[in-house]
């Protein structure tokens, strides 16, 4: 996956080179680049050993085999503290040749460690314009020409892959960088670690002046969440919907990894994402020689749908879609902007200072014209609060050469500058030597504000600064609660990440046509608005949505991965319409309920006469179920070699409503929990299945009242009676809500291959309730069954994708509990099936029970499940359950349609137990798996593999071997 996605970014990427114009033409960066790099680790005191142990670690096989050079992390570069600071010219670390010094005491042999990388398949990269030492006493142009070609020579012999340019130094002209790569013959991979000033842009001929690979768009990066948001937000500004500048050859990076540093796997995971969906270069800063590290974070970088993502180019690097603010009351009046000067702005003149006589003539405040001073509280950006004289943080010292200082806590003096020489902010920070023009600033006569702009090569005229209520570039974490990004993928798909910064528990809304809106062709959403959600964390394909995502809740620190895949067409809508299931639903009953009258002479509404056979059946030749003392004389027609055609139609019409039942209240149940909109959220499954459960009970009471051919009063229920009633509507409502449980927890295929183990479990309970004989050919049968179980599992499984990565701890904790919770579903649901054939066929014939109908039965059992569900439903949903928006009226107009389903399902369940037994019901659940995978292939277009073929087969030859069994083997348990 990550190699097809890689070389499709790799063709495109080189199909739009000769539109990118001006940028750097070495060839490399065509997908964002992937390594590491040793200042989050290492610091300044990174040495050879430490570096030849990371050239190891990178190398070394881990899970299946593969290696962080596998996965694409392919090389190790070197940062700040190579260099012998003092031993060159001008006080720098380069000799009279422009070669640089290296420190020999950490760096004995650079030829060896180079060997040594290559040796592993590594690349290797190079620090320059260093910040540690910074050289910005160079004056004459023949050293600095020298300077530039020295490096430039001692990279490429050392044999170096790549080098960063830092911004301390003074040799900071980019365009000469790649000129002299370029003109030596070596194509060298070339970061921009300036973010101040050099940055691409369009230029006025419509072609990108990019001379750099990549480039940082961001301060530097610490190793919290937030620092991490912070950094994150530099990026939008740089993809433009129509004209991003971030592209292939020159991407846009908000500095190094810090997964792996970060305090929970959650925010380690979320900060990846964050990278990948931006097309940011993955630069890993951990430790990658502490084994540990690498293992707790090795599911998060070796998810290769999520480096897919990253790696994948459709002719946009992705963006920010929707940020949530908070904290918006710590925000001050006013901001500093640099903005271009302009005479006719009004708004550019008013300046003035207020000296602070008790401080010195030199020292000011600085008032803006609506009477806000300067406040650097929040060093970044600089705003404007009420004049306070006692405050030190609105307190300046002017120079003569217009520097402005502000002299920290600490007794440091630090400077105000245009960021980035180009602004719109304004900050306080370090004073640069040479007193940089961007950190000198004058206000004229009229009171307007300016910096001296810049003179290098990449200058910028002089800035005039303003004030203005809006936060003058991107919002620092602290205003931010949650946030929606996107990218576009192959195919006219989209990836989407939910970032949760602040929110307790988030349930966001992602609309799709939003973001239709913003991507346009890249996104092939069509106009029914259907999509297939994948989930990229869990690889789970999550099925359809329609206008909308909702999101399932996500924590504090947190996030969600999705892929989103348009489809040609959107799923069968039975009629399209609430009447449209109602209309089905009632036919389905009425219909069915005709044919089996017609066809059988028997009553599916009201069959208390097959509770209450006369003698005559037994003499047309049916053989007695139960002959064991005190049992009840029935006929089994589902034993024995002596079938009554009748019978044998019952359980076969039976059985086809109880599957097209079955099949339309999933696809009902599975429409009505995706085909939402913004003002119908879904609702959660206990509350759901409160609803449905409670209706149905009324449904079945309604329809035998008013269909029964009867209408004879049932007789007064004894409590033993009572207590199995109830024992039943109970353990169905633990067991489905089991089941809910569960399906957080588990994969398709793990559900699938326990769900259909459960016959096994079936046939040991019935064995031990004296109702079936353990015989061979029923064992064989399920073993079938379970192989067909297996096989079905193993289908979802491959559609699901398999990872070899190690599960965390809490992951291993989680899958527990889905097995505890489903294995407890799978025995509730064997004890269900066997308490009903006990109240179906060994009732006393005048009895309430062995009076009772199967639609008599379901009124009475499916309010005290529903009741259970209600229970469950207060203490795991409640948080979901008191929005309002959750009650709407098309939402739930649906459940009564779902509850018709039900009502025709739980009545021909009911009736396949008594003709049948829990065990061969238990056989028919698991081959209706057939129809139902056929019914999810026609209306929502799932793929079939040759493992469900095999499944299926192995099912239907289970389903063989138990008639085979139903039919020779004696039904005694003697």
């Amino acid at each position: 996956l990550l190699l097809d996605a890689t070389v499709r970014a790799a063709l495109l990427a080189l199909a739009l080179l000769p539109e990118r114009g001006a940028c750097i033409d070495n060839g490399l960066g065509l997908l964002p680049p992937m390594g590491w790099r040793s200042w989050n680790s290492f610091g300044r005191n990174v040495s050879q050993r430490q570096l030849e142990d990371v050239i190891e670690a990178m190398a070394l096989p881990r899970h299946g085999g593969r290696s962080l050079r596998d996965l694409g992390f392919s090389d190790v570069g070197l940062d700040d503290g190579w260099q012998e600071c003092g031993g060159g010219i001008n006080g720098g670390f380069h000799n009279k040749a422009g070669e640089p010094i290296v420190n020999r005491s950490r760096f004995s042999d650079l030829a060896a460690m180079m060997k040594h990388a290559r040796s592993r398949g590594l690349t290797m990269g190079w620090y320059a314009n260093n910040c540690i030492c910074s050289e910005t006493e160079y004056v004459s142009p023949k050293e600095i020409t020298t300077h530039y070609a020295g490096d430039v020579r001692s990279i490429i012999e050392y044999g170096f892959s790549g080098v960063k340019v830092d911004h301390c130094g003074q040799f900071n002209n980019l365009t000469w960088w790649a000129d002299l790569f370029n003109e030596s013959g070596h194509a060298i991979m070339i970061e921009n670690c300036h973010w101040v000033g050099w940055v691409p842009r369009y230029q006025e001929d419509g072609n990108l002046w990019c001379p750099f690979n990549y480039f940082r768009v961001s301060s530097d990066i610490k190793p919290t969440f937030d620092s991490m948001m912070t950094n994150l937000q530099a990026m939008p500004r740089w993809a433009d919907h129509e004209k991003p500048i971030s592209q292939p050859g020159c991407w846009a990076y908000p500095d190094m990894l810090e997964v792996g540093n970060l305090e929970s796997f959650e925010e380690n995971r979320a900060h990846f994402a964050a990278w990948s969906i931006t097309s940011s270069p993955l630069i890993l800063g951990l430790d990658v020689t502490n084994a540990s590290k690498v293992e707790a974070i090795w599911p998060i970088i070796s998810n290769e749908e999520v480096l897919s993502v990253n790696q994948a180019w459709v002719g946009h690097p992705g963006t920010l879609i929707k940020s949530q603010h908070t904290n918006m009351g710590d925000m001050l009046p006013d901001y500093i902007w640099a903005v271009p000067c302009n005479d006719s702005d009004s708004m550019q003149r008013g300046w003035k200072t207020r000296s602070i006589g008790s401080l010195g003539s030199s020292t000011y405040m600085i008032v803006a014209p609506n009477g806000l001073c300067v406040d650097v509280t929040i060093s970044s950006p600089a705003g404007l609060d009420h004049c306070n004289a006692s405050s030190p943080m609105q307190i300046f010292t002017m120079r003569s050469n217009g520097a402005i200082i502000h002299q920290t806590a600490d007794g440091k003096d630090q400077c105000v500058e245009v960021l980035g020489k180009t602004g719109p902010g304004v900050q306080r920070t370090q004073c640069f030597a040479g007193d940089p023009k961007h950190q000198r600033f004058s206000i004229n006569s009229e009171g307007v504000w300016s910096d001296y702009g810049s003179e290098d090569d990449n200058s910028f005229p002089p800035r005039c600064l303003v004030s203005r209520p809006k936060y003058p570039f991107d919002m620092p974490s602290h205003y931010i609660s949650w946030q929606i990004w996107a990218k576009p993928m192959p195919e006219r798909s989209l990836a989407v990440l939910v970032l949760n910064r602040a929110e307790k528990d988030l349930r966001p809304i992602v609309s799709l046509r939003e973001l239709k809106d913003v991507f346009g062709a890249r996104f092939g959403l069509q106009q029914d608005g259907a999509v297939t959600v994948r989930d990229l964390y869990s690889r789970e394909e999550l099925g359809h949505k329609v206008d909308v995502l909702h999101v399932d809740s996500v924590p504090m620190r947190d996030s969600r991965l999705y892929l989103l895949r348009p489809v040609d067409r959107e799923p069968l809508d039975f009629g399209g319409n609430v009447v449209g299931y109602f209309v089905v639903a009632v036919g389905l009953v009425v219909g069915s309920g005709a044919i089996v009258r017609y066809c059988c002479q028997s009553s599916f509404f009201d069959d208390s006469s097959s509770n209450s056979s006369d003698s005559s059946d037994s003499e047309s030749g049916s053989i007695k179920l139960f002959t064991a003392e005190g049992a009840v004389d029935q006929d089994d027609p589902g034993v024995g070699g002596e079938l009554k055609l009748a019978s044998v139609a019952q359980i076969g019409l039976f059985t086809t409503l109880w599957w097209s039942a079955a099949i339309y209240v999933t696809l009902l149940v599975k429409l009505t929990a995706e085909r939402t909109s913004n003002k119908a959220p879904v609702l959660p499954p206990f509350m759901l299945t409160f609803l449905v459960n409670s209706i149905t009970g009324f449904f079945s009471w309604t329809l035998s009242k008013c269909i029964s051919s009867y209408g004879s009063r049932l007789p007064q229920a004894t409590p033993p009676e009572v207590l199995k009633v109830v024992t039943l509507g109970i353990v169905q409502g633990c067991e489905i809500g089991f089941i809910n449980k569960s399906l957080q927890y588990l994969s398709i295929s793990e559900r699938t291959m326990l769900q259909n183990t459960n016959v096994l479990l079936m046939m040991i309970t019935a064995q031990i309730f004296g109702l079936e004989r353990l015989t061979w050919m029923r064992v064989a049968a399920a073993l079938l069954l379970v192989g067909g179980g297996v096989c079905q599992g193993l289908a979802s499984s491959h559609q699901e994708g398999a990872s070899d990565s190690a599960p965390t701890q809490s992951e291993q904790l989680a899958h527990l509990k889905g097995i505890v919770f489903m294995l407890s579903s799978m025995c509730l649901t064997a004890f269900k099936w066997s308490l009903i054939q006990f109240m179906t066929q060994r009732a006393e014939r005048n009895t309430f029970l062995g009076q009772m109908s199967k639609l008599q039965l379901a009124a009475r059992v499916q309010p005290i499940t529903g009741v259970v569900c209600l229970v469950l439903a207060a203490s795991f949903e409640m948080q979901e359950i008191i929005r309002p928006e959750l009650w709407h009226s098309r939402q739930l107009f649906r459940v009564p349609a779902i509850a018709l389903g039900i009502t025709v399902l739980m009545c021909s369940e009911l009736k396949v137990v008594q003709l049948t037994s829990a065990v061969a019901t238990g056989v028919l659940m698991n081959l209706h798996h057939i129809p139902m995978v056929l019914a999810g292939m026609i209306v929502f277009h799932d793929s079939i593999s040759l493992y469900n073929v095999y499944g299926f087969a192995l099912c239907v030859l289970g389903g063989f071997f138990y008639a085979g069994a139903r039919y020779y083997e004696p039904p005694s348990l003697e």
